[in-house]
């Protein structure tokens, strides 16, 4: 699901076009061809043998996030709902704390970054 560099000249996601200043990046999730701007985030993709944390485009950590959220909610059961005084005094039962993917911001594009390695 790698899409070749030659079969894109602008962002996935916001269709800048790829210049020598605006370099491509794949997203090793999607494995579209993204922007910088479009891939700011890096995580963990244990499920495609990533186990360091590597780029993938905002729209698939995003999605990443929502999994996530989802996995970590407790199931909804019936006693689970807060209290008409609870909810009164604007406080509820905490939430579980969810787990998001490892990420950190990307540096600038440009510089020395080897971005197209081979995927797994």
């Amino acid at each position: 699901h790698w899409v070749p560099d030659e079969q894109g000249n602008s962002c996935t996601n916001c269709h800048v076009r790829f210049t020598t200043v605006t370099r491509r990046h794949h997203c090793r999730r999607c494995g579209m061809l993204v922007c910088g701007h479009c891939s700011t985030h890096r995580t963990p993709l244990p499920e495609l043998k990533y186990l360091k944390p590597v780029r993938v485009c905002d729209r698939c950590y995003e999605e990443l996030l929502r999994q996530t959220a989802r996995a970590a909610a407790p199931a909804p059961s019936p006693s689970a709902s807060p209290t008409l005084a609870a909810m009164s005094t604007g406080t509820t039962a905490p939430a579980a704390a969810s787990v998001a993917p490892a990420a950190s911001q990307a540096a600038e594009d440009g510089g020395s970054e080897d971005d197209d390695e081979e995927e797994p």
